[in-house]
């Protein structure tokens, strides 16, 4: 039989897993808004891509290459997103950048745990 403390923990846990999930759907919503609705901005996007499908094409996967010379203005996580993109839906413009948000939505979400575990702060108490 649980006391009316634990009972209240309880409900606290499952209170702070609503709001996270509410947090993570709203961001998610938030990040993925205005996906697509610009193109790729030249000359830089351009070459990221480039260098993702030059990747692909190739099949080496960790030094990204453009017009043979390597080309490392970015970390390869970046490519693979692309990459990741580009397997999944085809070369749509819009589809290039899918992983962007995901990363927004994940930063977002572990500084929000990390900081409530320094702070000792339950995510239901900030938002009440």
């Amino acid at each position: 039989m649980l006391t009316l403390q634990e009972a209240l923990i309880k409900g606290q846990k499952r209170s702070d897993a609503v709001v996270l999930l509410f947090l993570v759907i709203c961001l998610l919503i938030l990040a993925f808004l205005f996906q697509g609705s610009r193109g790729i901005w030249q000359p830089d996007e351009g070459y990221y891509v480039g260098a993702a499908v030059t990747m692909l094409d190739r099949g080496d996967l960790l030094i990204p290459y453009l017009s043979e010379r390597i080309f490392l203005e970015k970390p390869p996580i970046t490519y693979w997103g692309i990459i990741t993109g580009l397997k999944l839906f085809g070369h749509i413009r819009s589809i290039f950048y899918l992983d962007q948000p995901v990363f927004v939505v994940v930063g977002i979400v572990v500084i929000v745990v990390i900081c409530g575990h320094i702070a000792g702060i339950i995510v239901g108490d900030v938002s009440t």
